[in-house]
C-alpha cells in the first residue's frame, strides 16, 4: 500500500546518484517530512520495487541496493 498524505500517493523525485558500498544512494528533491522507514517499507523507481536502506548522515536522501542504471530525474513511489 502507498503512502498518502492528503489522499495523494506521495512521490519524491531524484536529484542526484551516486553508488557507495554496494549502496545506490539518492538524494531527491525533498523528502517528505511525514514519510519515515516506519511509513514504508518499499520503493517503487521506474516500475522496480527495491528495499531501501535507512541514511542517517545524508538530508534528503535514501539508499537502495546498487544500480548501474541513471535514476536522475526518476519518481520515487513510497509501497
Amino acid at each position: 500500500m502507498a503512502v498518502e498524505q492528503g489522499g495523494q500517493k506521495i512521490m519524491d523525485e531524484i536529484v542526484d546518484k551516486w553508488d557507495v558500498g554496494g549502496l545506490s544512494l539518492l538524494t531527491l528533491d525533498k523528502y517528505t517530512p511525514s514519510v519515515t522507514l516506519k511509513d514504508y517499507k518499499k520503493v517503487e523507481i521506474d516500475g522496480i520495487v527495491y528495499q531501501p536502506e535507512t541514511v542517517y548522515d545524508l538530508p534528503n536522501t535514501i539508499a537502495i541496493p546498487m544500480v548501474k542504471a541513471d535514476l536522475v530525474g526518476k519518481s520515487v513511489k513510497y509501497l
